[in-house]
């Protein structure tokens, strides 16, 4: 039998909307990417406060309208989540059709998220 290369799986990320995410839910994906060992991209506009963490990383973009929304789409693929409030034009969305999303609703500002 021939020697054949198995491509190499990409693992999952976890790509957060850093302009649109209330600071609590951004903690706890944080806290989920530790405890899962699965990367968390924080996509903002200016700079943010992230853990000091292998997984975890902050992308700043440019201050550009829908400058983040716009950098997500561009980084997320099949099998990746991104976590927005935003609601994802359409064709943006559909670009990145194989990708997960997951739209927070808070109930009142300082209480808990819920998804």
């Amino acid at each position: 039998m021939e020697n054949m290369e198995i491509p190499e799986r990409r693992s999952a990320t976890i790509y957060i909307d850093g302009d649109a995410i209330p600071r609590e839910l951004k903690e706890a994906v944080y806290r989920a990417a530790e405890r899962t060992r699965i990367p968390a991209v924080l996509v903002a506009n200016s700079f943010q406060r992230i853990p000091a963490s292998a997984l975890v990383r902050l992308e700043v973009t440019g201050s550009g309208f829908d400058a983040a929304d716009n950098r997500i789409v561009e980084l997320a693929r099949a099998g990746d989540l991104v976590i927005t409030s935003d609601n994802p034009r359409r064709g943006r969305r559909r670009s990145i059709r194989t990708a997960s999303f997951l739209r927070p609703r808070i109930s009142r500002p300082g209480w808990r998220c819920a998804m």
